[in-house]
């Protein structure tokens, strides 16, 4: 009878019984003895076996004889079919010997149907006794479940366990401990006396047995242990004396946890710390803080050196005393403290050094404030930009110089509408085309037929900038000359596009122009052989190939040895790399690709392997599409190689140096509000692992937050809401404050009702204190990188930015970090840039590639270029799968702006020094002004 049918006192019983009349009398007598019967009654074997089959029973009352069936016969379906539901047999006659062997069989009792009084008594005891042999099977099943997850834990248990007596012998071990010594079984290990050889000369095993004799546990001993293979391992040691029932010690418990890479890292943070430092102190900006008062608190060497010195005369001197303009830098600083004003951006303020001479600085602040939002003081960024004050200054001589130059300049310059009608022309122009050239179409001049406005569509409709065509015009006397234009995209301050402004030179003179073209090329090979970057250059059709010096010079080859290089090129690639190799040059012959960029490794001639990053581009096809020309160049990256495995190999040890905390596991029964925690879960709470006292209640007054944590387990119960919660705890055995990260789930049984809750706790409080310092370490590379003048950005795989320091927003003209979070170059810039800048995410999102000092523009105020150095690099996760880039833009447009201006101004004016050459020195002029990329501003300039 199950619990259910006992609370009523109901009995599901099924008969087995030929005749009625006796059945009658079985069903009364139950009746009487106020049992609610549930009753089925037959009297066949194939009844009997389908209503066993179907339904749940209570108690089996059986006839002995029955038409072609017996008792015996009952009792083996029965046994066959639900062992578990009493067997009582009721019969007419029946003798002793038989009665015996029914309950041999399994049989509970048996009762004469000249006695049926007793029938009632029988059937409960037989139901008390069924009750009792299955509580009793449930209880030996926990046994067994309880033994082997004991077993599992101290098995599987991450961190080492042993069990040893006080003269040395080890008489247990488990797998963890057996593997952090380096042994490979415990029958290597128990081979080890610990009171004869311990495990390493500095394990002082006579302090861990007074202390454990004499206070009954040793907690968190570290030592140095040695493994099997001689290496020194740190550990900290945990252990408890177990007594017998004369106080006497059988043997120790303990748990031993590897903590050599936590002190690996603690030596790791404190090394960290000293470079922070230093990095603060050799910054390449000057560094200060100031208190409420305006008093010097802080300067870094940066700044005693600008300013001339020392740390002594600094410190506790007003800021303000160090300004040119020291009244009204005091004002300002003043109003800063008090609110009044905002800290500065980018000021440009005159210092005066000791010496009283006098430097420009640009001025960036940082405002502190307590708790309560008081302002307690202020940091200071400064950057000397004297030589930048200079450049301008120098910028401007050059400005006053390039006009008077460029007034001498004999290029055509040309302005088109979009209908591709002249607006206007220079002088030069106007001398070619004649003076009523403007408002005329620009097809009025063409000669022949040709598609020059089909090839300066794309300038048009936005897809490029600037277009390079040679078109066939009508000089005003009337000849046919061939002009090379270079045609710039004109756009107004919207970036909608109004037309475009045209540079052409005379070409028709070819020949003169093939030899001015084949001078220029060996200038190119001359300069590309000087320095770091090799080039190549294949003709396929002819099998010709061409080799800069540096592509022989950085594996030790001489360009006399080119043919050998040549021949035995794939020979020289490491084995590893060789199947990568022709892979990705196979793509170029199938055309798949049309350029390729690989890294790999090449032997060098004294043997060893240096690492290359080739790239090829095809430079001309034939009409089936299939290459006719490759070129491409190939840098020496074996340092960089050598940096990125340090980085990586840096990152490692960082990962492997996050605190290991102890796991406990819990459960508790709903039905029963029964507790059970592992000895782990004990020890984190300071509980003596043999206290049977381990409840929820004990528990409860070791947690300051017992009220959130009780009704986080009721919400998980009732609304199976996530339980996953960090808190502190109280230890019971010292009072020890620690921070524990708890997780659970909820088991339910087979009508969804919840039955028991399993979980885990970790001791995170080491982990916590270092993310604290990890926050705070955080908190000042971020102020460094938002104070330094380099641009610094990260995007994620989708391109989009997830950071951008002050630098990068200026360049983007942004008002916040939070304005482009989350934005990609397309929102933020003309297409034809977003479209490069997505190129260069790419390879480094699709290849881990870095790409490397790239000179690139954005536009900023008034649509004015600023250039910058960018290097855009790959972001790993631990499994070192890119998970985004990190880009670094150095602002270079003024160095940009004067080395292009000086280098051509320097060359035309070589150029004029020649005498009596005037046709060459008009032709090379215009072959120095090609790369000359400010025409726009040519324009505007001889248009005023």
């Amino acid at each position: 009878m199950d619990e259910k049918s006992m609370a009523n006192n109901s009995l599901r019983v099924l008969c087995l019984e030929d005749n009625p009349k006796d059945a009658e009398i079985i069903f009364e007598i139950l009746t009487d003895a106020k049992y609610d019967l549930c009753k089925d009654l037959t009297s066949t074997k194939k009844e009997f076996k389908a209503l066993l089959h179907k339904n749940q029973y209570d108690i089996i009352l059986s006839d002995f004889k029955l038409p072609g069936f017996d008792a015996f016969g009952a009792l083996k379906l029965c046994k066959e079919i639900c062992p578990d539901i009493p067997f009582v047999c009721v019969s007419g006659s029946i003798g002793e010997e038989i009665a015996i062997d029914l309950l041999k069989e399994g049989a509970v009792d048996y009762v004469l149907k000249d006695r049926l009084a007793r029938l009632p008594i029988a059937v409960r005891r037989a139901i008390d006794e069924a009750k009792e042999k299955k509580a009793l099977r449930i209880a030996e099943l926990e046994l067994i479940e309880s033994e082997q997850r004991f077993r599992t834990l101290y098995e599987n248990a991450k961190i080492g366990l042993y069990r040893t007596t006080p003269d040395g012998k080890i008489l247990l071990a488990n797998k963890a401990l057996i593997k952090m010594l380096g042994y490979q079984s415990f029958e290597e290990l128990v081979q080890k006396d610990l009171n004869k050889e311990g495990f390493a000369s500095k394990y002082k095993r006579e302090i861990f047995i007074d202390r454990i004799e004499s206070e009954g546990e040793v907690n968190d001993f570290e030592s140095e242990w040695i493994c099997k293979d001689g290496t020194a391992i740190f550990v900290r040691e945990s252990a408890q004396a177990i007594r017998d029932s004369t106080n006497s010690i059988n043997y120790y418990d303990g748990i031993v946890e590897n903590i050599t890479e936590r002190k690996k890292a603690e030596e790791a943070l404190k090394k960290s710390e000293e470079k922070l430092k230093e990095l603060f102190e050799n910054a390449p900006v000057g560094y200060h803080e100031i208190d409420e008062f305006g008093n010097t608190s802080a300067v870094n060497k940066t700044e005693l050196k600008m300013l001339g010195y020392s740390y002594e005369e600094m410190i506790g001197v007003p800021i303000w005393k160090f300004s040119r303009d020291s009244v009204e830098s005091r004002e300002r600083v003043i109003e800063k403290l008090t609110g009044i004003r905002p800290p500065n951006k980018n000021l440009e303020q005159v210092f005066v050094r000791k010496d009283e001479t006098l430097f420009t600085a640009l001025v960036d602040d940082v405002i502190f404030h307590n708790e309560d939002g008081v302002i307690t003081g202020i940091r200071t960024i400064i950057l000397d930009i004297t030589e930048r004050k200079q450049a301008e200054e120098a910028f401007k001589e050059l400005s006053l110089r390039q006009q008077a130059i460029l007034a001498s300049v004999p290029d055509i310059i040309m302005e088109v509408d979009n209908n591709k009608i002249y607006t206007w022309a220079n002088r030069a122009g106007k001398e070619f085309f004649g003076e009523d050239v403007i408002s005329k179409d620009a097809s009025f001049y063409f000669e022949g037929e040709q598609d020059t406005y089909n090839k300066v569509k794309p300038l048009f409709n936005g897809y490029e900038d600037i277009i390079y065509i040679e078109s066939w015009q009508r000089r005003k006397d009337g000849q046919k000359r061939l002009l090379a234009w270079w045609c710039k995209v004109l756009k107004d301050i919207n970036g909608n596009i109004t037309g475009a402004l045209s540079s052409a030179r005379d070409i028709t003179e070819q020949q003169q122009a093939e030899e001015a073209l084949q001078i220029s090329e060996e200038r190119l090979r001359m300069i590309l052989d000087a320095t770091n970057i090799g080039i190549w250059d294949w003709d396929l059709s002819n099998g010709r190939h061409y080799s800069s010096l540096t592509t022989y010079f950085m594996l030790g080859y001489e360009q006399d040895d080119s043919q050998e290089f040549l021949e035995h090129w794939m020979e020289r690639i490491h084995p590893d790399d060789r199947e990568m190799v022709r892979e990705v040059t196979k793509k170029i012959f199938t055309k798949e690709v049309d350029n390729y960029d690989y890294n790999a490794r090449y032997k060098h001639s004294d043997g060893s392997y240096h690492w290359l990053d080739i790239q090829g581009y095809v430079m001309d096809k034939d009409l089936s599409g299939n290459p006719l020309r490759l070129a491409g160049i190939q840098m020496d990256i074996t340092e960089r190689k050598k940096a990125e495995n340090a980085l990586q190999k840096s990152e490692e040890r960082y990962r492997k140096a996050e605190t290991i905390g102890h796991v406990g596991s819990w459960e508790y029964n709903i039905r029963n509000e029964m507790f059970w925690g592992s000895d782990e879960a004990k020890r984190i709470y300071g509980f003596d692992e043999n206290n049977d006292e381990f409840s929820t209640e004990e528990i409860e007054k070791c947690i300051p937050e017992r009220e959130r944590i009780h009704q986080a387990l009721i919400d998980l119960i009732q609304f199976d809401k996530e339980y996953n919660l960090e808190f502190d705890i109280i230890t019971k055995s010292n009072q020890e404050r620690k921070t524990i990260f708890s997780v659970a789930n909820i088991e339910r049984d087979e009508t969804d009702q919840p039955i028991k809750v399993t979980g885990i706790i970790q001791d995170i409080t080491e982990r916590k204190k270092t993310e604290k310092v990890l926050q705070n370490e955080r908190l000042l590379l971020r102020t460094l990188i938002d104070n330094i003048p380099d641009a610094i950005y990260v995007k994620d795989l989708s391109c989009r930015k997830t950071l951008a320091n002050k630098a990068e927003l200026r360049n983007m003209k942004a008002k916040s970090e939070a304005e482009v979070l989350g934005k990609d170059d397309f929102d933020w810039y003309p297409r034809e840039l977003a479209e490069g800048f997505f190129a260069d995410d790419q390879k480094v999102l699709q290849n881990g590639k870095p790409v490397m000092n790239r000179e690139e523009y954005v536009l900023g105020e008034n649509d004015k270029k600023i250039w910058l150095l960018s290097s855009k690099l790959p972001l790993v996760d631990k499994n070192n799968q890119v998970i985004g880039l990190l880009g670094i833009g150095r602002d270079i447009t003024e160095k940009k702006i004067v080395e292009e201006r000086q280098l051509i101004i320097s060359n035309i004016l070589s150029i004029l020094n020649r005498p009596n050459e005037w046709q060459q020195i008009i032709r090379d002029i215009l072959n120095e002004l090609k790369s000359f990329t400010e025409i726009e501003a040519i324009a505007i300039r001889l248009k005023e």
